[in-house]
């Protein structure tokens, strides 16, 4: 190899070179088969060469985690000799290590519960520990060669079709404990009609926003099985609910709970009511206190200010007043006919009749309210099948000059309103260390190469 050494960027000129095509001219000098190995420098050392056959840029070494020690015997002596000549506490060790003092480091701060959650190691030997650990491909390494991480391509296949599957079956997993029915489930622990009738009106109105989110996102191109085993589309389902309540209006419901003052049998509701009567009671007296308080203090500021003032002088305070007196006309509708209504509604004739008829109407609400939700669900749960998948290029493991090249094509999509895109970069350590991150940038460093022969 003829080694060059500098930062690997897609867009850097020196790493461009190494990588081309062009690249075997420069490596001869005089060694027909010499090729250029590019490095980067501590502490990534990542190690690149490019794959004549597929002319694609591989990485062929790193740094592992379990040499840290070996390959770092510069650094430890450095880190020895901070530590003993620290002023504050001075720490003579002689068999020094990065490994055990990054593991200890990591023990005690989880043995002590945050207590010293900010101890670290050496900054110096801590990026070399990440440089092993939390390491990533930067922009322009194009594949790894699997051979060196892998026993054998079926490893190599059943490994990255796995690590690719996760995101997906996460998404389908998740998608299973979504709650589309989450106004039903509060629908018994309501203590009053008003309230439940809410509760349908809103699972109602939520399911078909649902349904016209579906058909602006995909036509009516999804189809599910209902209940009778028909084949159903988007829009019928959304024409169902709509159809059954342009029969059944739910909103009169609530206007016929206050007209005949149902109340749940064995519901605390009627003591509710008598507690509210009694707060606005007080609340009625208080404003004609404020009244007759605002009046008093106009009275006399008319005495104290004669001939000079006009009653437009005291707008603000007959605005309150004003204000104050419109609030005790609400409060006795409230007492006087809504409230009086439920406290005498059950001597009322055919009360219990009604009810028994408005309690039956609203369990049929219920339920078919239920039979559409279970649809709705059907169909979410169809669109995630359909649009959340992993489509393969090749389901095969192509050996290559220099490694194992594995061709994948991800398509994951969430159908919620967005668009899961994935990017993988994979940096492996055979032993014990397996990670993912997103691709490091690195700005071009303009330094020209350096160049050396290695035999």
């Amino acid at each position: 190899y003829l080694t060059f050494h500098g930062a690997i960027h897609s867009t850097y000129t020196p790493f461009r070179h190494a990588m081309g095509k062009d690249n075997a001219e420069t490596a001869k000098f005089g060694k027909s088969d010499r090729t250029i190995c590019y490095k980067t420098d501590d502490p990534t050392n990542l190690v690149v060469v490019r794959d004549a056959k597929s002319g694609k840029s591989v990485l062929i070494d790193y740094p592992h985690y379990e040499e840290i020690d070996v390959f770092n015997e510069e650094v430890i002596k450095e880190i020895t000799e901070d530590l003993a000549k620290d002023e504050e506490n001075p720490v003579q060790i002689d068999n020094y290590s990065i490994i055990e003092h990054f593991e200890y480091t990591i023990n005690l701060r989880a043995e002590s519960k945050g207590k010293y959650s900010g101890v670290e190691i050496p900054t110096v030997a801590r990026n070399i520990v990440n440089g092993t650990l939390d390491m990533t491909l930067p922009d322009g390494v194009d594949s790894i060669d699997s051979q060196k991480y892998f026993k054998d391509s079926d490893q190599a296949e059943d490994f990255i079709t796995t690590l690719m599957s996760l995101p997906v079956n996460d998404i389908k997993e998740k998608s299973k404990t979504i709650e589309y029915d989450r106004f039903l489930k509060q629908f018994d622990y309501v203590g009053d009609y008003i309230s439940q009738v809410g509760l349908l009106i809103s699972q109602k109105d939520m399911l078909i926003q649902g349904y016209e989110s579906m058909i602006s996102k995909y036509s009516n191109a999804v189809t599910i099985k209902s209940g009778d085993n028909i084949q159903k589309t988007v829009n019928e389902a959304q024409n169902e609910i709509e159809g059954y309540f342009s029969f059944y209006d739910l909103v009169s419901m609530k206007s016929e709970v206050e007209l005949n003052g149902y109340i749940k049998p064995d519901s605390d509701y009627l003591t509710s009511i008598r507690n509210e009567i009694e707060k606005l009671s007080r609340e009625k007296e208080s404003n004609v206190k404020k009244m007759n308080a605002i009046y008093e203090q106009i009275s006399q500021l008319r005495d104290t200010l004669a001939g000079t003032v006009t009653d437009v002088a005291f707008q603000e305070m007959f605005s309150s007043i004003a204000a104050l007196a419109q609030r005790n006309v609400e409060i006795d509708h409230l007492i006087e006919v809504v409230y009086h209504t439920y406290l005498v509604g059950s001597s009322m004739p055919e009360y219990s009749t009604k009810l028994a008829a408005f309690q039956e109407r609203l369990e049929q609400h219920y339920t078919k309210l239920q039979e559409f939700t279970n649809d709705y669900k059907a169909f979410n749960e169809e669109i995630y099948e359909q649009n959340t998948k992993l489509l393969f290029e090749s389901n095969s493991i192509i050996k290559e000059e220099g490694g194992f090249n594995i061709l994948i094509a991800l398509v994951a999509f969430l159908v919620i309103g967005f668009v899961l895109a994935s990017c993988l970069n994979l940096a492996l350590d055979l032993p014990k260390y397996l990670k993912q991150k997103k691709a490091l940038e690195v700005e071009p460093i303009l330094e020209e190469p350096i160049k050396e022969e290695t035999e």
